[in-house]
């Protein structure tokens, strides 16, 4: 590899490809014994802005550089020959340097040149890391991206963490379609996108499918110790409920008996205990039907604002069940994601509580 238009190519694959895989350790290393040996050519040494943009994706990959000294070189290639991916690169550089605010200049001068879906990705992640954060802004910079482009997954990646940064629960019934959206368009061995994605589906209860993403991410970005303690607080979580479940049928006859007197139809279910304390975002809680049969039931509380008491008879408008599964262990579950889903047949008035806030770990 010799032509300037290899080389120019080859850095802007590197380019694409650390930022679609920054938390798998393999391709990480891939990137950096390449960077390695495009770094040793002599003729590629020539090109002085490709070598600080190289700098720039090594740093990415996990080999760390004097993130000021790089931020100057950008500086000088911004007063002889300004362009957009040398604001981009200037704007990354203080970015990685915890400078969002000094961040927003050069990504102004990229904006003047003409719209770009990276450099209004990166003004929507600014808004975020600012030290005065505007995450209504951040959300505007990144609806107007996805809207450049369809097609762009990192574009709908950054969509759904900028409407997680927004509270409100429809905010994260969305960011889910965003992120699966993400994986639709190219960010599939993203590792990132299937944790937030596998985050945001345990926020709304769909704890199959957030045990997915964790997995996929783990296979992907290997011993990723942030995946791995999420998986395994996942799986905890439904161990302690299918252990829970499994005691509720060893009550003695005579107080089973007792307890399910007002449970008359077929669609009530006496509300026996909750697994976790009620200040959690969300509340699961265990019920048994006039059959005897126990069923888990997944009550977001950023969707009512009521903690339904324990005892209560809830009479459930045509639940479809799925199933949780660990260990070989299942219990029946439905997930209650709007209140005009059930009503308390028999039992105390609804207590009405405050919304419940998320605050999403996703950066």
């Amino acid at each position: 590899m010799s032509a300037p238009e290899n080389f120019e190519a080859k850095v802007t694959e590197l380019w694409n490809r650390v930022q679609s895989n920054e938390e798998s350790l393999e391709e990480r290393k891939n990137i950096l014994n390449e960077s390695d040996e495009l770094m040793a050519n002599p003729d590629f040494q020539s090109n002085s802005f490709l070598v600080s943009k190289l700098k720039l994706i090594m740093h990415k990959a996990g080999k760390p550089t004097d993130l000021a000294a790089l931020a100057t070189e950008f500086e000088g290639y911004a007063k002889l020959k300004p362009s957009t991916d040398v604001w981009i690169c200037l704007a990354e550089t203080y970015l990685h340097d915890g400078k969002a605010e000094a961040a927003l200049s050069p990504l102004e001068f990229a904006q003047a040149l003409g719209e770009n879906v990276d450099v209004l990705i990166l003004l929507s992640l600014c808004c975020r890391r600012a030290e005065k954060k505007d995450t209504q802004k951040s959300l505007d910079y990144a609806k107007q991206a996805v809207k450049l482009d369809m097609k762009n997954g990192k574009a709908w990646s950054n969509l759904g963490i900028a409407l997680l940064s927004v509270a409100g629960h429809e905010n994260i019934v969305q960011a889910s379609k965003a992120f699966r959206c993400a994986i639709n368009n190219g960010q599939q061995n993203n590792a990132d996108v299937l944790m937030n994605l596998g985050t945001v589906y345990e926020l709304l209860l769909n704890f199959m499918e957030a045990m997915r993403c964790y997995e996929e991410a783990i296979r992907i970005a290997g011993k990723w110790q942030v995946a791995l303690d999420s998986l395994g607080r996942l799986q905890a979580r439904l161990n302690n409920v299918i252990a829970r479940a499994e005691a509720i049928p060893k009550i003695r006859p005579s107080k089973k008996t007792k307890m399910l007197e007002r449970v008359k139809d077929d669609d009530e279910y006496l509300f026996v205990e909750a697994p976790f304390s009620s200040d959690d975002p969300s509340q699961i809680i265990l019920c048994m039907n006039k059959a005897t049969e126990v069923f888990a039931f997944g009550i977001i509380k950023t969707m009512r604002a009521y903690i339904i008491p324990e005892k209560s008879v809830l009479k459930l408008k045509v639940p479809q069940f799925t199933n949780l599964e660990i260990n070989g262990k299942t219990i029946k579950y439905y997930i209650i994601d709007d209140q005009n889903k059930v009503h308390i047949a028999h039992g105390a008035t609804p207590a009405n509580v405050s919304p419940v806030s998320i605050n999403s770990t996703i950066a």
